[in-house]
């Protein structure tokens, strides 16, 4: 039985049916798609006649009745459960928002089984999953037996947890990061929280709010992921991998690219500025020439392009691979747009539309465009939202002495823009020589509207022949 009004009695729910079909038992059950329940009759027969209360309004609700799923079905909708313990950690998922690791420990205990540890997840819709820890792989394998066992109105789902080397998840390395930490902490307190229980530290690197963690192994690099969430003289320690992107950075992609003195560096936090990433490649790398940081909003990503004078510093910086800049860990390559490499020729196109990012690390030319006007009309960009047409008359007849007329048009990211009409071909060409003078709080972008501009032919090149279409316009 589905879709149950959260709001409503069980009772209702049974005396509903009892009325219609006789003696039930009935399980009230809710889990993070609504609440829903299991009706036991006494007969097939009085089963069948319940189907016919689907749709019937009870509450605020119209109920769902279906047949339930046959127990022999529960191993094929659900086949990782009989999947054979390799490890004493099992997966329990189905537990609810404001379930605690004691809670899923108290389970275990409950139906007669050891545990040493849970360790609580969060999934993004708030709903919570558990890795338990048992003694033996023997005792994990035999509690695998509680699948689907309803306990506190939820229905549990128990399997043992993926194999590390076949998930990925495995350490290759015995470093881990261990952020979230305060000046309250030093070396010793990391030595000997993780000294006893997952074993022995070989070095910590102390930074201003993360640290990194050798281990004498992977395996007990791998166990030091027991302690993430754990409470440290007030602070929360969030503990991850020393590199957090292996999977787009394999073993050497960070290398591939031509050797220039330019490397991309990224996975960089967004309170850094310029001078924060200079000074920290200056200090392990050499001379920094420049640092172009870079963003993505939409993506939630920021990353730089910094320039070396030599291309020796540059390889020494692909070395900090995996190091901590801030409160995450770099991830360096080459920059693809090079540094001292050849310059290929060309305008930049981007930079005549106002665009190019690159600023003077850009390989193509910033050449403003020339053309010759056509019509005596200009495009107006880079305008504020609040930009009005009597606005713009205004600003023209102020700097060259006014338009003819004034469209504002809006794209749809809802940036506005304008095209200003003159009286003759000489103003508009007055109007293109306004291009980065401030208007308001930006500066605008003045440019030949597309479509009404001609480049200027070569001085000994003849006429065409036929007939001039434009002396014919005038």
């Amino acid at each position: 039985v589905g879709n149950i009004d959260p709001s409503l009695p069980s009772e209702d729910v049974r005396a509903l049916f009892e009325l219609h079909c006789g003696p039930m038992d009935f399980t009230d059950l809710l889990n993070e798609r609504g609440r829903y329940g299991f009706a036991t009759f006494r007969t097939v027969e009085a089963a069948c006649k319940a189907f016919a209360l689907t749709g019937t309004v009870l509450g605020d609700h119209a109920l769902v009745v279906k047949k339930k799923y046959a127990e022999s079905f529960a191993g094929r909708r659900h086949p990782k459960a009989n999947i054979p313990c390799t490890t004493p950690v099992l997966w329990v998922g189905g537990l609810g928002p404001e379930w605690e690791a004691d809670d899923v420990l108290a389970f275990f205990r409950e139906h007669g089984y050891a545990t040493t540890t849970a360790e609580l997840h969060r999934r993004k819709d708030g709903f919570r999953y558990a890795f338990v820890y048992f003694a033996d792989t023997e005792t994990a394998q035999s509690a695998c037996a509680l699948n689907t066992t309803i306990w506190r109105e939820r229905k549990l789902y128990i399997r043992p947890r993926r194999d590390l080397e076949e998930s990925g998840q495995a350490m290759e390395d015995c470093t881990v990061v261990i952020g979230g930490i305060s000046a309250g902490i030093a070396e010793p307190d990391i030595v000997a929280l993780f000294q006893a229980e997952v074993g022995n530290v070989t070095s910590v690197e102390m930074h201003d709010d993360s640290c990194l963690v050798q281990f004498e192994d992977p395996m007990s690099a791998q166990a030091a992921f027991l302690f993430q969430g754990h409470e440290l003289n007030g602070c929360v320690l969030d503990i991850r991998r020393q590199i957090l992107d292996d999977r787009k950075f394999a073993k050497g992609q960070h290398t591939k690219d031509p050797p220039c003195n330019t490397v991309w560096a990224g996975n960089l936090d967004d309170t850094l500025g310029p001078d924060e990433i200079h000074n920290f490649f200056q200090e392990r790398c050499g001379a920094v020439s420049s640092v172009d940081i870079m963003h993505q909003p939409e993506k939630d990503h920021t990353y730089a392009f910094v320039k070396f004078e030599h291309i020796s510093s540059a390889e020494a910086a692909l070395k900090l691979h995996g190091a901590t800049l801030g409160s995450k860990t770099l991830v360096m390559s080459y920059s693809r747009r090079g540094g001292d490499m050849p310059e290929p020729g060309g305008i930049c196109r981007e930079y005549q539309r106002g665009t190019c990012t690159f600023g003077s690390s850009c390989r193509f030319v910033h050449e403003e465009r020339t053309a010759v006007l056509t019509v005596p009309m200009v495009y107006v960009g880079n305008l504020t939202d609040t930009a009005t047409e009597d606005d713009l008359q205004g600003f023209f007849e102020e700097q060259i002495g006014g338009c003819a007329s004034v469209q504002l048009k809006k794209q749809a990211d809802g940036s506005i823009y304008a095209f200003v009409r003159f009286h003759d071909i000489a103003l508009a060409e007055q109007a293109l020589n306004l291009n980065g003078v401030q208007f308001g709080p930006n500066e605008i972008r003045v440019a030949p509207k597309r479509g009404h501009q001609m480049q200027p032919e070569a001085e000994d090149v003849p006429c065409p022949r036929g007939v001039c279409k434009l002396f014919l316009k005038k």
